[in-house]
């Protein structure tokens, strides 16, 4: 007499499909993180961008202002001929 096979019983989560839904997940996982990471990094680059602007307005105030000294359009002069001084902030 032949001894009878019997199948073992597979663990559940194991079979195709539950490999397929996990690739597939994992590939969307992926997705989302490609297209999330280049946006993030636009975003912190427009924030520097206008905080470098920022400082770059503050500098030029405080040179217009000067060393403590008469604060920009201010004295004898008449509103025509008011002009700020020509100091040049350039971006780099």
């Amino acid at each position: 007499m032949a001894p009878e096979f019997t199948p073992k019983p597979r663990p559940p989560g194991r079979g195709l499909s539950a490999k397929l839904l996990g690739l597939t997940l994992g590939f969307i996982m992926l997705a989302e993180v490609l297209v999330f990471l280049p946006s993030i990094g636009r975003t912190l680059q427009v924030y520097g961008d206008q905080q470098v602007i920022e400082l770059e307005r503050g500098v030029l105030a405080l040179e217009l202002l000067g060393n403590g000294e008469e604060s920009w359009g201010e004295g004898n002069q008449s509103k025509e001929n008011q002009e700020a001084p020509a100091k040049g902030i350039t971006r780099a």
